[in-house]
C-alpha cells in the first residue's frame, strides 16, 4: 500500500473516532445525576422534585426518565439499563430500571408481548392493573408464567417459559407505564431487598418519573 493509501486510512480513523468521542459525550450530557440539595442543572434539565433533601437524582433525557435514590446507591446507566447499587457493589448485581420504546397505537400488553414475548409460550399472561403507587406511572404489568403441575415447585418453576429474564418471580418485577408518556415503558427489577430513595423515604422504584 502506498503512503497515499496509508494517509487515507488514517484520516479515517480519526474521524470515526472523533465521531465516538462527540456522541458519547452527548450521550453523557444527557444523562445527568443531582447531588443533595442541588435539584436542577439548568432550564432544559431540570428535576421533578425542587427539594431532593438527602436524596440524589438519576435525569436521563435519552432514555426519558428520573428517580431519585439515597446517599447509600449509586445509579449508572448502560444502554437502556440503568442499574441501581448500593456503593462499593458491582452495578449488574444490583436493581435496575430498563426503558423500552412503544407505538402510540399499541396497547401495553400488545407492546410487551411483540418486544418481550415473540417466540415465547401462548399460554404466558399478562395482569395490568391501574395504580396510584407509583408517582410517574399509573399502569403495571407482569408476566406471569403457567403454575407447574408439581405442587412443591416455587411459583417461577415455569418463568423461563415467558422469557425468565422478565418474568414475574418471588421478587419485585414488572412494567411500569404512564399513558401521559405513550412512546415508552420501563421494567422495573427491584429484588428482595430495598434500596432506599432517602433517609427515611420510600424505594427507588416508587419516584421514577416519565420525562419528555
Amino acid at each position: 500500500m502506498g503512503r497515499s493509501g496509508k494517509y487515507v486510512i488514517a484520516v479515517i480513523v480519526i474521524v470515526v473516532l472523533l465521531c465516538l468521542g462527540y456522541f458519547s459525550f452527548a450521550a453523557f450530557k444527557n444523562s445527568v445525576q443531582y447531588e443533595p440539595g442541588n435539584a436542577s442543572l439548568g432550564a432544559t434539565n431540570t428535576s421533578p422534585w425542587t427539594d431532593p433533601n438527602s436524596s440524589s437524582v438519576f435525569l436521563s433525557r435519552d432514555l426519558g426518565i428520573a428517580f431519585q435514590y439515597g446517599p447509600g446507591a449509586s445509579a449508572e446507566a448502560t444502554g437502556t439499563k440503568v442499574f441501581v447499587f448500593a456503593k462499593g457493589e458491582q452495578p449488574e448485581n444490583g436493581q435496575s430500571v430498563e426503558v423500552f420504546k412503544k407505538d402510540p397505537s399499541e396497547t401495553l400488553e400488545k407492546s410487551i408481548r411483540r418486544q418481550i414475548l415473540n417466540g415465547f409460550s401462548e399460554s404466558c399472561d399478562i395482569e395490568i392493573a391501574q395504580t396510584n403507587k407509583y408517582e410517574g406511572g399509573n399502569m403495571t404489568a407482569e408476566i406471569v408464567a403457567p403454575s407447574s403441575t408439581d405442587p412443591n415447585a416455587p411459583a417461577s418453576a415455569n418463568a423461563a417459559a415467558c422469557n425468565g429474564a422478565y418474568a414475574k418471580t418471588n421478587g419485585i418485577r414488572f412494567f411500569l407505564y404512564d399513558t401521559n408518556h405513550p412512546t415508552l415503558f420501563a421494567f422495573i427489577n427491584a429484588g428482595q431487598s430495598a434500596i432506599l430513595s432517602g433517609e427515611g423515604q420510600e424505594p427507588w422504584q416508587d419516584t421514577i418519573h416519565f420525562i419528555p
